[in-house]
């Protein structure tokens, strides 16, 4: 899964975005049960959670900023501006930290596949 490359296109999120901020939430809400287990710092649970928490509410204006521009301007994916929203910063920065971390919980001598599946961590293999 990931977030689409280019700041300027698709100037909306695609599917794929979707479901990263989706896998995102997820694991960010879960993150602090495993957090002693994987040696992983409060505070790194509580800004990923935060880091979660900001990217979904930028991906919720920005699909509601595209459905409101293609009611008022009549517009299609066809010819969408590339410009016309800005891509949302430091997206690409979050889910990067997130797979960091979810890397670190795989290869943590205590990894429990159980838990790799509760926290969504064997999807990321696949993608």
């Amino acid at each position: 899964m990931k977030i689409s490359q280019s700041p300027y296109f698709p100037a909306y999120p695609t599917t794929g975005d979707m479901s990263a901020a989706a896998w995102l939430k997820h694991f960010a809400s879960l993150l602090p049960a495993y957090a002693d287990k994987y040696q992983i710092a409060e505070a790194e649970a509580v800004a990923l959670q935060g880091a979660s928490h900001s990217l979904l509410a930028g991906l919720g204006e920005q699909v509601a900023r595209v459905t409101l521009a293609i009611r008022l301007l009549a517009i299609t994916p066809c010819n969408w501006p590339a410009s016309a929203i800005p891509w949302l910063p430091g997206m690409h920065a979050i889910l990067q930290e997130a797979t960091a971390l979810s890397y670190r919980i795989l290869s943590h001598a205590a990894y429990d596949p159980a838990d790799g599946s509760a926290l969504g961590l064997e999807c990321r293999l696949d993608g």
